[in-house]
């Protein structure tokens, strides 16, 4: 008794899902809850949206109703995790205590804790990670999405 939901390219389907159920349904994925700044006006406009990681900029899904939450999903792989020497400007970008690291043979999949919201990141193999290390990260607003709550 399903239904289809959407036919695209799987990199679309994944990467830039309409809804969120696919979002969800399609992998692991991040889903912070958000209060609304500023929302575009048509599917995959910017919108500005306040989180308990930070303010984020992310493009607005294709069922975004109009309100004043909603969640903010990305995908774990699209997060960079960021150097101590490289420079930020706090757009998008957060920072926690790494909580675990699982090895999957070809990425470290870790938690890292923001205050009471834990977040997903997929590392580069090769970047060593220690529980209670702190890390700041950072997800392109391209890789952002906002859906309805």
């Amino acid at each position: 008794e399903g239904t289809l939901l959407e036919v695209g390219a799987p990199a679309d389907l994944y990467l830039r899902p309409a809804q969120k159920v696919r979002g969800d349904f399609l992998g692991t994925a991040n889903f912070i809850s958000a209060q609304i700044e500023r929302s575009g006006n048509q599917p995959w406009d910017e919108m500005s949206v306040t989180t308990p990681l930070g303010p984020f900029a992310a493009r607005r899904s294709e069922e975004w109703r109009p309100s004043t939450t909603g969640e903010l999903f990305f995908r774990p792989e699209l997060v960079e995790l960021l150097d101590e020497r490289v420079a930020r400007n706090g757009a998008n970008e957060s920072s926690g205590v790494v909580e675990r690291v699982t090895f999957l043979g070809t990425s470290p999949d870790v938690i890292v804790r923001c205050g009471e919201i834990p977040v997903r990141v997929r590392a580069h193999p090769s970047r060593v990670l220690q529980s209670g290390k702190q890390v700041t990260f950072r997800v392109a607003p391209e890789s952002c999405i906002v859906f309805s709550a």
